[in-house]
């Protein structure tokens, strides 16, 4: 492993939900370990989503790339790479990659349950988790089901943001 610059963390990650416009900035830290002085030149990014600026904190040595969502936010999944031209003839630039992986605000997993075609000898029971990344919490209550004999219980697995919905259908139902 190369380690002669070291970047840290090795990607500008950014994880919003739908419903949420993030002002976050992802500060990576760029370090010569080169026995000669490094120079680094403005960065460039493969798409507009992401807008960078580099600062220097110790001359040849030390740099600080500031990578931001660019105003207005387009809240769809981008995959992009920074360059840097660098004076190094032995690594003459460096590629950094970029993400912006969007989450739904709120997901039901699976969000579809197959009963089996023949009636079961025993109960069937299902697990369905309802998920909320979005910026509001999440209460769940008095869950029904409108089949005959069948029954819902809501467990909290982590509170405001998962619940598990446990379904049972009883034996012999169609």
């Amino acid at each position: 492993v190369n380690t002669s610059i070291e970047i840290v963390p090795t990607i500008a990650l950014f994880t919003p939900s739908s419903d949420s416009a993030t002002n976050q900035i992802r500060m990576l830290r760029i370090t010569n370990h080169l026995e000669e002085p490094l120079m680094l030149f403005d960065p460039v990014s493969s798409s507009p989503v992401f807008e960078t600026q580099l600062r220097t904190n110790r001359q040849g040595r030390e740099y600080e790339l500031q990578v931001a969502l660019k105003r207005p936010f387009v809240l769809t999944n981008t995959f992009a790479t920074i360059s840097l031209k660098t004076s190094s003839t032995k690594i003459p630039e460096l590629t950094i990659p970029a993400r912006l992986l969007v989450y739904a605000a709120m997901s039901v997993i699976p969000d579809r349950i197959t009963l089996p075609a023949a009636a079961p000898a025993s109960d069937s029971k299902f697990t369905v988790t309802v998920r909320s990344l979005g910026t509001n919490v999440l209460a769940l209550s008095e869950a029904t089901i409108n089949a005959e004999g069948a029954r819902v219980d809501i467990r909290e697995v982590q509170p405001g943001r998962m619940f598990q919905l446990a379904l049972t259908f009883p034996a012999g139902f169609r």
